[in-house]
């Protein structure tokens, strides 16, 4: 009785895993047609994958409003990110648990 519970729940958990996977990539292509239809000029930059926006730009500067930004890709994230490092050093050092790396 127990197996034949946990091997239903099983099927209904991967069937729910599956209608999710679909729906998704159903609006994923529902909205890239959008895009591609309406605005074709702008479709690469809107569709590229991975879409990448922070606010570390202005992490520095107390100054300027911290503003979400496109970072465009994962080189010019490592460039922004090696510059926050070098200007403040206290970012050199990851914690884990108490213990310094």
């Amino acid at each position: 009785m127990l197996y034949g519970q946990l091997a239903l729940l099983l099927i209904k958990s991967s069937i729910g895993i599956a209608i999710n996977y679909i729906r998704s990539r159903f609006h994923q292509s529902y909205i890239s047609n959008l895009i591609e239809t309406n605005y074709p000029d702008l479709a690469t930059h809107v569709l590229k994958n991975p879409i990448l926006y922070g606010d570390y730009k202005t992490a520095l500067d107390d100054n300027e409003p911290r503003l979400y930004e496109d970072l465009i890709d994962y080189h010019n994230v490592k460039a922004l990110f090696t510059e926050v490092a070098v200007l403040q050093p206290r970012f050199d050092t990851v914690h884990f648990y108490g213990t310094a790396i």
